[in-house]
């Protein structure tokens, strides 16, 4: 799943990098955390709800495949 995410993300129009987390702010609980880099010109996307939407897809897929949804943190 964690190389799904970020394949995912990285085909973004408006992401430059994208990277795992090694550690999560302390009041975040979830199951993976990413970063995203944004292109200079990210500013003409509706970024956080096409990040949001690719993410909770991700989660749809593997909770229909192992019955567990994931919870995707990004920054």
């Amino acid at each position: 799943m964690i190389s799904e995410v970020l394949e995912k993300i990285k085909e973004l129009p408006f992401v430059e990098d994208v990277e795992t987390l090694t550690e999560l702010p302390e009041d975040v609980e979830a199951d993976l955390g990413i970063r995203v880099k944004l292109t200079k010109d990210a500013g003409k996307y509706p970024v956080s709800r096409i990040i949001s939407k690719v993410l909770n897809e991700i989660s749809w897929k593997e909770f229909e495949s192992s019955g567990r949804y994931p919870a995707i943190y990004w920054e």
